[in-house]
């Protein structure tokens, strides 16, 4: 068996825990919340399945910010697992409570970062009208409605938990990497061959373009509007085209990581064309009877 994809064996269920998370945010977005966000203003909308229910808007919001918590530390996971696998490493993440300690922590600090709209109420009429003075050009029907709520009077504080949120997640994998990249290319050591050394470098680089091509799609229009909220620029074209790149997250995630495993990548060619020889097949048969 190819020794590359027997790595990918050997991260299997990291790699689906990281699949299964995506999935489960792209629904958070796309069926169960669905978010229509008013930028620069602290409002939002919730259009999604919740709604339709009732549920609380502060549950809505809460739920949203725990699935990107739990695909924040999926990504972690994917870099810290290859990082912990390369034996010249001594500095890595403890194995056992101590690993699980390290992931709740990084989770509760996704949880407590946004906690200032769990603990603040507004009346949501009061400052719809003053929120509506600084609006320029009026907004969308939709914010008069009573599914609008308010999430901060002060936007810039939501932009810049978001911001510190994502720094925080670009540090950790960022560190994991560099540090599996250094040992792998710089640090030379005699307990791993030239070859293993080869592998691990190509299969970590897969996985950092398995993760980076959807989290680029998603985190250029997110930058803006986060850019946008700072400056006080109103785009209400990007709020929407934010939201729909984050519901197109999961999609993108799939195709990449076919693309950057050359072994998935080369498996799944192979259904592919079995499966338009099949149908082939099954066209000249059934042809073949008609005529017959």
């Amino acid at each position: 068996m190819n020794l590359r994809l027997k790595k990918v064996k050997k991260i299997r269920w990291i790699l689906l825990n990281f699949q299964i998370w995506t999935i489960l945010t792209d629904l958070s977005f796309t069926v169960f919340t669905m978010p229509y966000v008013f930028l620069t203003s602290g409002t939002i909308s919730f259009l999604g399945l919740f709604e339709y229910f009732d549920i609380p808007s502060k549950f809505q919001m809460f739920f949203v910010q725990m699935m990107f918590g739990v695909l924040s530390m999926s990504i972690i996971a994917i870099f810290e697992n290859r990082h912990s696998a390369i034996s010249t490493i001594t500095f890595t993440v403890p194995k056992g409570f101590r690993k699980v300690l390290f992931y709740f922590f990084n989770l509760v600090f996704q949880a407590i970062s946004f906690s200032s709209y769990l603990l603040t109420d507004y009346d949501t009429e009061y400052y719809k009208i003053i929120i509506l003075k600084t609006i320029s050009p009026c907004p969308d029907p939709l914010f008069f409605k009573k599914s609008t709520h308010i999430i901060s009077m002060k936007p810039i504080i939501v932009a810049l938990a978001v911001l510190i949120c994502l720094l925080v997640l670009a540090l950790q994998t960022g560190f994991f990497i560099l540090h599996s990249i250094y040992h792998l290319v710089y640090a030379f050591n005699i307990s791993i061959s030239r070859n293993t050394r080869q592998l691990q470098k190509k299969f970590i680089i897969s996985l950092l373009i398995q993760v980076t091509i959807p989290f680029a799609i998603v985190g250029f229009p997110l930058g803006l509007s986060i850019l946008t909220t700072f400056f006080g620029i109103q785009s209400q074209v990007l709020a929407c085209q934010t939201f729909l790149a984050l519901g197109m997250h999961g999609f993108i995630a799939s195709i990449s990581f076919i693309i950057s495993h050359k072994e998935i990548r080369d498996y799944t060619m192979g259904l592919f064309w079995k499966a338009v020889r099949v149908n082939k097949k099954m066209s000249n048969v059934i042809d073949t009877s008609f005529v017959i």
